[in-house]
């Protein structure tokens, strides 16, 4: 299965790259968000993020 996640703002790879190098959140439970995404990716074939 593949996913495809639209979300209306944001950066996730931006989060992404500055939360895995220890950096700290922007937003209220951005670390949440990002997690939950990697969580999901170890149940599909694929993620992608799309931000508008």
């Amino acid at each position: 299965m593949h996913l495809v996640i639209v979300q209306y703002a944001g950066d996730y790879r931006e989060a992404y790259e500055r939360l895995a190098k220890g950096g700290s959140e922007t937003y209220y439970a951005q670390k949440y968000s990002v997690d939950a995404v990697t969580e999901m990716r170890k149940r599909v074939e694929s993620v992608a993020v799309i931000c508008a």
